[in-house]
């Protein structure tokens, strides 16, 4: 009898790791999607700029780049999480993110950010991943990660 209730607590234990980590898949994003503006050193907004993002997980690396508007304005889109095998549920995902603007023929690292989930705007606590970046300020510790990108 006592094998038996062993057996059942292992079995619902299993279940509840492989099918919370199942369920949630179409859900997880390596980066969520986000939206910017950068500025320029003197103060306006930086048009034709090139944004570059570089991401890992699982260390696995890629990247894409997109330009800034007539405003300064850029965005990327969201990255999905890959879907998980049933035992990825036992450890805790690192995400790196990095932000590079060329401005000039000079790329500068405007964020980085550490952070250990796959759910939704992850990066932010659940809020819009909308930033500024202000290359005017100098590179530091912020409520988002490292750098000079502000939220909104």
């Amino acid at each position: 009898m006592r094998r038996i209730a062993i057996l059942v607590s292992a079995v619902v234990l299993i279940g509840a790791i492989v099918g919370g980590t199942m369920s949630n898949a179409a859900e997880q994003y390596i980066c969520s999607p986000m939206s910017g503006v950068l500025i320029g050193s003197d103060g306006a907004p930086v048009a034709g700029a090139s944004v570059r993002r570089e991401w890992s997980y699982n260390d696995k690396s890629q990247s894409d780049t997109v330009r800034t508007d007539d405003a300064g304005r850029f965005g990327f889109d969201a990255v999905p999480a890959p879907r998980k095998r049933w035992f990825s549920g036992l450890s805790t995902p690192v995400v790196l993110q990095r932000y590079y603007a060329d401005v000039g023929g000079e790329e500068v690292e405007i964020l980085y950010i550490n952070s250990r989930s796959l759910n939704p705007l992850h990066e932010t606590g659940g809020a819009t991943f909308a930033v500024t970046c202000d290359l005017r300020n100098a590179p530091g510790n912020t409520p988002l990660g490292w750098g000079q990108c502000q939220l909104n």
